[in-house]
Protein backbone atom coordinates (compact mmCIF):
# COMPACT_ATOMS: atom_id res chain seq x y z
CA UNK A 1 0.00 0.00 0.00
CA UNK A 2 1.25 3.54 -0.98
CA UNK A 3 1.69 6.64 1.33
CA UNK A 4 1.56 9.97 0.34
CA UNK A 5 3.67 11.19 3.19
CA UNK A 6 6.49 13.18 2.34
CA UNK A 7 9.75 12.79 4.70
CA UNK A 8 11.19 15.86 6.15
CA UNK A 9 14.65 15.78 5.79
CA UNK A 10 16.27 17.36 8.87
CA UNK A 11 20.00 18.36 9.42
CA UNK A 12 21.93 15.93 11.10
CA UNK A 13 24.03 17.95 13.93
CA UNK A 14 26.73 16.90 15.62
CA UNK A 15 28.61 18.33 19.49
CA UNK A 16 32.17 17.75 18.35
CA UNK A 17 35.08 19.00 20.32
CA UNK A 18 33.16 22.27 21.17
CA UNK A 19 30.84 23.12 18.24
CA UNK A 20 28.04 22.36 16.35
CA UNK A 21 28.61 21.06 13.29
CA UNK A 22 26.88 19.65 10.27
CA UNK A 23 27.02 15.74 10.52
CA UNK A 24 29.17 15.44 7.11
CA UNK A 25 31.40 18.44 8.23
CA UNK A 26 32.45 16.21 10.95
CA UNK A 27 35.84 14.22 10.38
CA UNK A 28 37.20 11.66 13.03
CA UNK A 29 41.14 10.40 12.29
CA UNK A 30 41.73 6.98 12.72
CA UNK A 31 44.63 7.83 15.11
CA UNK A 32 41.89 9.18 17.65
CA UNK A 33 41.73 8.07 21.34
CA UNK A 34 38.16 7.23 20.63
CA UNK A 35 39.16 4.71 18.11
CA UNK A 36 42.67 3.71 19.44
CA UNK A 37 41.69 3.15 23.14
CA UNK A 38 37.81 3.58 22.88
CA UNK A 39 38.31 6.65 25.37
CA UNK A 40 34.87 8.68 24.72
CA UNK A 41 31.03 9.08 25.37
CA UNK A 42 29.17 8.29 22.43
CA UNK A 43 25.47 9.27 23.09
CA UNK A 44 22.39 10.14 20.33
CA UNK A 45 18.73 10.91 20.02
CA UNK A 46 16.09 11.86 17.82
CA UNK A 47 14.22 14.62 17.74
CA UNK A 48 10.11 14.99 17.38
CA UNK A 49 8.35 17.51 16.08
CA UNK A 50 10.81 20.46 16.98
CA UNK A 51 10.85 18.64 20.58
CA UNK A 52 13.22 16.36 22.15
CA UNK A 53 11.24 13.41 24.16
CA UNK A 54 13.24 12.33 27.37
CA UNK A 55 15.58 15.03 27.20
CA UNK A 56 16.50 15.62 31.05
CA UNK A 57 16.97 11.87 30.79
CA UNK A 58 19.63 11.95 27.86
CA UNK A 59 21.54 14.55 29.76
CA UNK A 60 22.09 13.08 33.18
CA UNK A 61 22.95 9.56 31.13
CA UNK A 62 25.62 11.81 29.06
CA UNK A 63 26.70 13.37 32.18
CA UNK A 64 27.08 10.27 34.50
CA UNK A 65 28.89 8.82 31.81
CA UNK A 66 31.39 11.33 31.22
CA UNK A 67 31.84 11.17 35.04
CA UNK A 68 32.65 7.71 35.08
CA UNK A 69 35.08 7.51 32.30
CA UNK A 70 37.02 10.20 33.76
CA UNK A 71 36.10 12.28 31.57
CA UNK A 72 36.78 16.28 32.11
CA UNK A 73 34.50 18.94 30.02
CA UNK A 74 34.02 22.83 30.34
CA UNK A 75 29.92 21.90 29.34
CA UNK A 76 27.59 22.85 32.25
CA UNK A 77 25.23 19.94 33.17
CA UNK A 78 22.30 22.22 33.72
Amino acid sequence: MATNKKKIKHPRICYFNGELLKYEDVNLHISDLVFQRGYGVFDYFRSRNGSIPWLEDYRQRFFSSMEKAGIETDLDAK
